[in-house]
């Protein structure tokens, strides 16, 4: 149980929504997994549910401390409770779409306008989420109003990635202008422009401490995507030569290759590289797992130790791009978009397709 000694903080816990779900009174020495068993006990939600908290960007680690986890007086937390995860899309019809994946259906919708959603994130606390457009825009949308909060215009061509730094201030737009652009999120006002990478901007992302920004571009073997591991000592990216890659962030240097597919004359062995080029990287919370999506339909599951292929989630039409891939916080989903206009969730412990989330009338997804 959650103690109260003289030294107790006051916490609020909220839903990804910002609704208030209850307001704790911690002590230094309670762990991460005391707080979450009393806020299933007062909020009484089943006993058997699965929840975990956010603070400042991160999932909270149950065996951590509050005094480890930094946690202060005041401190929000943001809580998510499993299998009742969310998912967002967005699509060429300009609309974000959120998703149950329990339930399997779409719980809310988003029109912002722009024209097609190239990307979307959630910010740090869940409360908010930034889309990059066709029209050369980001938004920021409120999820619990699903109201325009605010517009970002300074790109002259689409919005390919947009990165929301872990800290919350900084927001980083990529277009297809071959610019970078990093916004104030309190200002509205773009702070710094990077230039320099020829054929746009395909990929923007910050590192988990969020002084490092990596970007992806379409000069000479297009890079497609990147992303950090979550101690950030590793970059992964994933390139249009059908290789996916991870780097050593401090020296540059090449860890792994996880290698595209060769085929073999004469041979009808399932080799483990992607066919195309690789679309989106992910890593596993844990940072054990690299997640590629690829233009091959296929989604992959790679060691990060060894580069070896672990498994390939099939299911996607084939001749459409995975254009997404994202991991759930504790691990065991991996959820991949594709042009096929389906979101599906992939379990990392028995391999299956566990849900495939679908509009009859849904173009691509982005991620």
């Amino acid at each position: 149980a959650v103690t109260r000694p003289g030294t107790a903080i006051t916490v609020s816990v909220v839903r990804a929504s910002g609704k208030l779900i209850t307001r704790m009174h911690p002590g230094p020495k309670n762990t991460v997994d005391d707080l979450i068993s009393a806020i299933l006990q007062t909020a009484q939600i089943d006993g058997d549910a699965k929840m975990v908290l956010y603070f400042q960007g991160r999932v909270l680690d149950g065996q951590e401390t509050i005094e480890d986890a930094g946690l202060t007086d005041g401190a929000v937390l943001t809580a998510v409770r499993y299998p009742d995860l969310h998912v967002a899309a967005g699509y060429e019809d300009g609309v974000v779409r959120v998703w149950s994946t329990e339930a399997g259906t779409c719980s809310r919708e988003y029109s912002i306008g722009g024209g097609a959603v190239l990307s979307v994130c959630f910010g740090p606390d869940g409360q908010f989420m930034v889309t990059g457009s066709a029209d050369g825009a980001a938004r920021l949308v409120s999820v619990a109003k699903g109201t325009l909060q605010q517009t970002f215009r300074g790109h002259t061509r689409p919005v390919t990635s947009v990165a929301w730094a872990p800290h919350g201030m900084l927001l980083a737009t990529g277009s297809s202008d071959s610019t970078v652009l990093i916004w104030d999120m309190l200002a509205g006002e773009s702070v710094l422009r990077l230039e320099g990478r020829w054929g746009g901007v395909t990929a923007v992302a910050f590192s988990p401490h969020g002084k490092l920004l990596s970007t992806g571009g379409a000069d000479g073997a297009a890079v497609q995507s990147v992303a950090f591991s979550p101690d950030g000592d590793l970059l992964a990216t994933g390139a249009s030569d059908c290789s996916a890659i991870v780097w050593v962030v401090e020296d540059g240097s090449c860890l792994l290759v996880m290698d595209p597919w060769t085929p073999t004359p004469g041979s009808r062995e399932h080799l483990q590289g992607h066919r195309l080029g690789v679309r989106s990287v992910a890593f596993s919370p844990d940072g054990a797992v690299v997640v590629t999506g690829g233009e091959d339909a296929m989604v992959k599951l790679w060691s990060a130790e060894d580069g070896q292929c672990l498994e390939t989630f099939v299911g996607h039409s084939l001749a459409t791009k995975v254009r997404a891939v994202s991991c759930s916080p504790e691990g065991t989903l991996v959820a991949s978009g594709s042009e096929d206009g389906c979101v599906k969730i992939w379990s990392t412990t028995s391999f299956a397709c566990e849900a495939t989330l679908r509009l009859e009338t849904a173009d691509g997804v982005g991620p």
